[in-house]
């Protein structure tokens, strides 16, 4: 009595197969009527079979609703509809933008209609690519530049401008760290000194180096807000992010490339 359920999956999906290429014939036959019956000058039968695809079109293949759109171009055009009929070539070319009406077949006012909105079409794309690769080539916040004077601009591309700025804010903490030592091994001397001439010659010095960290602190300063500067203002991002179209097995596809 429990064999029957061992073979209930099996038949399950056989079930779903069959549907699946019954769906598929049902499909393929609606859209080869719809060509039949408008190559035949047969519209109230056209439109009818439009009709029930259009309500259903997710249903059906890409190049199926390719021609269902194409078809039903037609007619709106045939009906005096052309800003419908342009709507349904720009739902076609959103599926397929590379495609194209047979110039022998198709009449001619169908075919300027279609030409014209194809252009439109391209041109609308060209600018929906560009907006969005607008949005991509944002300028991030040149937080680099806040940590040490040049990083954003050699992270940027910017190889002589950043090295640079490295060299100069390398060389304000090098004199920094420099005079630093240099000022204590020079206080050291002065409480050092007995000797009067001897006491004021290290005062000097001392006093000389001492005042001297504060100005390669300013220094370095100045360096690091200038870098910062530069890295906002001067030094725009060279790495944004890259969109492009192409077409692949008749159906176009975009790419994202971000550089890091």
């Amino acid at each position: 009595m429990l064999r029957p359920i061992k073979y209930f999956p099996i038949i399950f999906l056989l079930l779903l197969f069959h549907q699946s290429i019954a769906q598929q014939n049902t499909s393929q036959s609606l859209v080869q009527n719809i060509i039949s019956s408008y190559n035949n000058f047969n519209y109230i039968e056209t439109d009818h079979f439009l009709d029930i695809a259009l309500n259903e079109i997710e249903k059906f293949s890409p190049p199926d609703q390719i021609q269902i759109y194409q078809y039903a171009a037609f007619r709106k055009f045939q009906q005096g509809e052309p800003f419908q009929a342009r709507e349904l070539f720009w739902k076609l070319l959103d599926i397929d933008p590379t495609h194209s009406l047979d110039p022998v077949t198709t009449s001619p006012k169908i075919l300027a209609l279609f030409q014209k909105t194809k252009i439109e079409y391209l041109g609308n794309m060209e600018e929906r690519l560009q907006k969005i690769q607008k949005d991509f080539m944002y300028e991030p916040l040149p937080w680099r530049s806040l940590v040490f004077p040049g990083w954003e601009q050699l992270h940027r591309g910017y190889g002589l401008k950043g090295t640079l700025w490295v060299v100069a804010g390398s060389g304000c903490l090098i004199g920094l760290v420099q005079s630093i030592i240099r000022t204590e091994q020079k206080n050291d001397e002065y409480r050092n000194a007995t000797v009067p001439d001897v006491v004021s010659q290290k005062y000097d010095e001392y006093n000389r180096l001492y005042r001297s960290r504060y100005y390669w602190t300013y220094g370095f300063f100045a360096v690091w807000l200038a870098s910062h500067v530069d890295a906002m203002f001067l030094s725009p991002f060279k790495s944004p992010a890259q969109l492009s179209l192409s077409i692949k097995n008749q159906y176009p596809s975009l790419s994202l490339t971000i550089r890091f």
